[in-house]
C-alpha cells in the first residue's frame, strides 16, 4: 500500500473501514497507526484509529488518538476528532473540558449542527446523554 499510494491517507482509511466492518479492529488500528507514522499531519488517520479503539471499548487509547488528531491540524481539519473527543469527555461527565474541546468547531463556517448540539449538551445537560 505504501509503495502503490505514497503520501496518501485514503487507501489506509478505506482498508481500515473494511477491516472494521468484518470485526478485524486490531488490524484496522495497525493499518491506521502505520500510515499515520508516514503522514503525521493527517487528522483523519488518528481519528479513525480512535474510532477503532472506541469500538473495542478502549476509551483511553481512543482519547489519545483523538488528541493526536487535534494536534495534527487547525480547526478546519480537526472537526471530527474534536467531536469524537467531546463525546468521550461528555460521557465521562467532564462538561467543562468538553466545552473547551468543542468550542473551536463552533467557529467554523456553517453548517455545524452536530457540533452545536454537542456543545449545547456540554453547557446545559451536565454531560449526561439525554438524547
Amino acid at each position: 500500500m505504501n509503495r502503490a499510494f505514497p503520501r496518501r491517507a485514503w487507501p489506509a482509511l478505506n482498508l481500515a473501514v473494511a477491516l472494521r466492518h468484518t470485526g478485524r479492529y486490531l488490524e484496522a488500528a495497525k493499518v491506521l497507526r502505520e500510515r499515520a507514522r508516514i503522514l503525521p499531519g493527517d487528522p483523519a488517520l488518528h481519528t479513525d484509529e480512535g474510532l477503532t479503539w472506541k469500538c473495542l471499548g478502549e476509551m483511553e487509547k481512543a482519547e489519545q488518538c483523538f488528541r493526536r488528531g487535534l494536534a495534527a491540524g487547525g480547526p478546519l481539519e480537526t472537526r471530527d476528532p474534536r467531536i469524537s473527543l467531546g463525546l468521550i469527555l461528555l460521557d465521562r461527565g467532564e462538561r467543562k473540558e468538553a466545552e473547551k474541546v468543542l468550542r473551536p468547531t463552533l467557529m467554523l463556517p456553517p453548517p455545524q449542527p452536530y457540533a452545536w448540539l454537542l456543545w449545547t449538551r456540554s453547557a446545559f445537560c451536565c454531560g449526561k446523554r439525554f438524547f
